[in-house]
């Protein structure tokens, strides 16, 4: 799947975030949506971000959308079980446009190819007080599991996992949330060709208000934060280099201190 999403749970909000690049072939456009926000019967808002095939994965957000407006958001996994749906009817629509109902061979195949593929990020609060739930379904195999914390999805994902695992993101309040999001995005970008475009951002508080980049204050926020990153990218280089610096002569000590016979050889040669 190519792209990056990166949901963060903080005190008072979810924070999503991913690029806007999406390939089709040899081509490639910068400027996709990939954050959706959908309305369920009684209003009650949920964020979906899409990665990996695009055709497919908007059809399962449309899907997903025309159920929601009949659905009341009456238990916690009522969205996760609308979205677990919708990629089922999704699939038996592929079968019967294909006309594979007497040949399921095929039908698996084209499920199985990763190509076909996509996956689904999934946020909203739900309960009193609002909890926040945090979920990632893939096209296939279909099932929906939770995740807690933080949760990225697409090719950039092991940067994007390297890059929060440091970060105490429970305990961060939703403008720090909000930078480590997208400076996350923005590395993201700058190591895996796949990812790139305008950094997008959506923002779900516990009262159920969602803000999208379409919001001109959202995009401010963005462009502040990432002239902020590029202003300071050189003196944060120094810092890594003066740390990893210090890391490696503690090291280099305490192994010589493990091992002072094998200083004694170095000095004879």
């Amino acid at each position: 799947p190519v792209t990056i999403i990166v949901g963060i749970i903080c005190k008072d909000k979810i924070v999503l975030t991913s690029d806007s690049q999406t390939s089709f072939g040899s081509s490639k456009r910068t400027d996709t949506n990939k954050i959706s926000v959908v309305k369920f019967a009684d209003n009650n808002p949920v964020l979906v971000a899409q990665s990996g095939n695009a055709e497919l994965s908007s059809r399962a957000i449309e899907q997903f959308e025309k159920l929601a407006k009949t659905t009341q958001f009456d238990d916690y996994r009522r969205p996760v079980e609308a979205m677990e749906e919708a990629l089922r009817l999704l699939k038996q629509d592929v079968i019967r446009l294909n006309n594979w109902e007497s040949n399921r061979e095929l039908a698996h195949e084209f499920f199985q190819d990763l190509d076909n593929n996509f996956s689904l990020m999934i946020a909203y609060y739900y309960g009193a007080p609002p909890l926040p739930h945090l979920y990632n379904v893939s096209f296939w195999p279909g099932i929906a599991a939770r995740r807690y914390g933080y949760s990225t999805l697409g090719c950039g994902s092991t940067v994007a996992e390297f890059i929060l695992s440091r970060s105490k993101v429970s305990e961060m309040e939703t403008s720090y949330a909000i930078m480590t999001a997208i400076y996350t995005v923005e590395e993201v970008k700058k190591v895996d060709a796949f990812c790139g475009g305008q950094t997008k951002i959506a923002i779900l508080d516990i009262n159920h208000k969602a803000i999208t980049t379409n919001n001109q204050k959202a995009l401010d926020l963005i462009k502040c934060t990432i002239e902020s990153m590029e202003r300071y990218e050189e003196q944060t280089k120094i810092a890594w280099k003066a740390m990893m610096d210090t890391i490696a002569n503690e090291a280099i000590e305490n192994f010589d201190k493990k091992y002072p016979e094998k200083n004694e050889d170095k000095k004879d040669e």
